[in-house]
């Protein structure tokens, strides 16, 4: 399966992508996908390449169960990031997040001006 029939086969099983990645872990390159849904649910795939990563998320799908099986029991992972995105919704982590924003936009010319200067 390539790349694109893969990011088509999360698609069409509902599935919109967040984020994704590509970056250096120890001089290794690496790719990041992250996949949400409207219901906060979320799978991510992580690997050197993006068919690993992606091949990663495909088999995190959750299988089609028959109505009356129970459901799987969470991961620990799957719990925390449900916790996480709860959160995320709530008026206080929308404050937390303006202020971190405001701290960035300060921060960010002088972290910019401090590695130019090194540069130099």
């Amino acid at each position: 399966m390539t790349n694109r029939e893969a990011a088509e086969a999360m698609r069409e099983a509902g599935w919109s992508v967040a984020v994704h990645n590509d970056y250096w872990l120890s001089g290794q390159p690496m790719t990041f996908w992250l996949w949400t849904q409207p219901n906060g649910h979320w799978i991510k795939g992580e690997g050197s390449t993006d068919e690993i990563a992606l091949a990663e998320c495909l088999r995190a799908l959750p299988l089609p169960t028959d109505a009356s099986a129970p459901a799987p029991a969470p991961t620990d992972e799957r719990i925390a990031g449900d916790m996480v995105m709860a959160y995320m919704r709530t008026p206080a982590s929308q404050s937390l997040l303006q202020r971190m924003f405001a701290v960035l936009a300060v921060a960010k010319p002088l972290i910019r001006q401090q590695m130019e200067s090194r540069h130099d």
